[in-house]
């Protein structure tokens, strides 16, 4: 889902697409999500791919080069983080609403990763986009 425009029309054509998977030797949950690496690539034209990781994962990269420390500093600036791994189900906020507005609780995880660890708990429904 991407979160662009100005809201202006219903969404549309939104469907569920489902996908399950067996194991076939039972591992705990906490083990699978723990170690993972989502992070945002992208590349501009002529450049070589940046790469933006989650945070205990950022010196990490492979074929492309890190965002640069400046950015980095930019984001402990403002308590804030690039990349989310979510362990539920995620409402992605409206269009112009701030995640901190949607999230109460946001802020103080993104600050202190230790903290607050079911920040996506604590919802303002009417921030969040409904499907």
């Amino acid at each position: 889902m991407l979160n662009t425009g100005n809201a202006s029309t219903p969404l549309t054509d939104i469907y569920i697409l489902e996908v399950n998977v067996k194991l076939k030797n039972t591992i705990s949950v906490p083990s699978v999500t723990d170690g993972l690496d989502f992070f945002i690539a992208y590349q501009g034209i002529g450049q070589k791919r940046t790469e933006i990781h989650l945070t205990h994962f950022n010196s990490a990269t492979a074929n492309g080069q890190l965002a640069d420390n400046e950015v980095l500093e930019v984001i402990k600036a403002v308590n804030n983080t690039w990349a989310l791994c979510v362990p539920d189900k995620f409402v992605y906020p409206t269009e112009t609403t701030v995640i901190t507005n949607a999230y109460s609780k946001f802020a103080d995880w993104a600050h202190d990763q230790s903290s607050t660890t079911d920040w996506y708990k604590t919802v303002s429904s009417d921030k969040v986009i409904q499907y």
